[in-house]
């Protein structure tokens, strides 16, 4: 039935005039987020909508193949939000920085549930962009330097940002001192050899969404021994002032458009289910929340 979803036949069935009405919104609200893609899922995990039909679309995310990815980690940390939830006011859940390592991309994604009285009635889940992790990687850095900046996760990937801004997988053996840094709340100092020569990295543990990483700034040893070492030291603490920084920063913006995401949500819920008396807030907001609010007013 994939095929189906795809290119839904003719516009009298109520999926072929849903899906209509939602792709145009929908491509309006990614351009302006940190987002490339909306899903959205049941409570079984079938994924029956994404803007981009991509490889998740009609699949189950709950099967054995999706397991270790960063879209089963959203779902199945948001159906756990719910059946912990004392109310239906839920928070959105995060799959933590998981890497697609066949090709250096992130599979990153948010996860909004929308319950009911406590029941599950479905998931909205965004997949990050790529170029929200690279721009973090590389923000601090200042032109001319040899400082890199590095994100390293639990299970030992070390995730960095090429010149260019791609994304990029270090080799995990370099990075030796990993296991010192992560078991102390200060500031490790190391000595270790990169890629391109010997250099000495900078890292803190950094806790996000109950997930622990390690925030690594390093520098060539050549340019530490050219006398900049106490600039490039400043330099590299403030880099990780700023990581840190965006990071709350990016969380606070995420959770502000959550909520009128998933009360946008719940309302099409009760209007597909027939209730036209459903009250549809945030028809005059300005954004694209605003448009869609409107879209589904029209809809009903």
């Amino acid at each position: 039935k994939r095929d189906l979803l795809i290119k839904p036949e003719g516009p009298g069935g109520y999926y072929y005039s849903a899906h209509e009405a939602l792709q145009p919104e929908a491509a309006k609200l990614l351009a302006s987020s940190p987002f490339s893609d909306l899903l959205m899922a049941d409570g079984k995990g079938n994924i029956f909508f994404t803007y981009r039909k991509g490889e998740a679309f009609a699949e189950n995310v709950t099967e054995a193949k999706w397991s270790n990815s960063g879209l089963a980690k959203a779902y199945t940390q948001a159906v756990e939000s719910v059946a912990k939830a004392e109310d239906d006011n839920i928070p959105g859940s995060f799959s933590g920085l998981v890497m697609n390592k066949s090709d250096n991309t992130s599979d990153v994604y948010v996860a909004v549930p929308i319950a009911n009285l406590g029941v599950l009635r479905g998931i909205m889940i965004f997949k990050m962009r790529d170029t929200v992790l690279s721009g973090v990687l590389t923000m601090a850095i200042p032109k001319g330097s040899s400082e890199q900046t590095t994100i390293i996760t639990r299970d030992g990937t070390v995730i960095g940002a090429s010149a260019d801004g791609r994304l990029t997988l270090h080799d995990t053996n370099a990075y030796a001192y990993r296991e010192k840094a992560f078991a102390t709340p200060e500031m490790t100092v190391a000595a270790f050899t990169r890629a391109d020569g010997p250099a000495t990295s900078f890292s803190m543990p950094l806790i996000e969404a109950g997930e622990t990483y390690l925030i690594s700034e390093s520098v060539l040893d050549s340019e530490l021994n050219a006398g900049a070492i106490h600039i490039a030291t400043l330099l590299v603490i403030f880099g990780v002032i700023v990581l840190a920084a965006t990071s709350v920063i990016a969380w606070f913006v995420l959770k502000r458009m959550f909520a009128p995401l998933a009360r946008l949500a719940a309302a099409t819920e009760s209007v597909a289910n027939g209730d036209l008396e459903t009250v549809i807030n945030g028809e005059n907001r300005k954004d694209e929340m605003g448009t869609m609010s409107r879209a589904l007013i029209r809809f009903r």
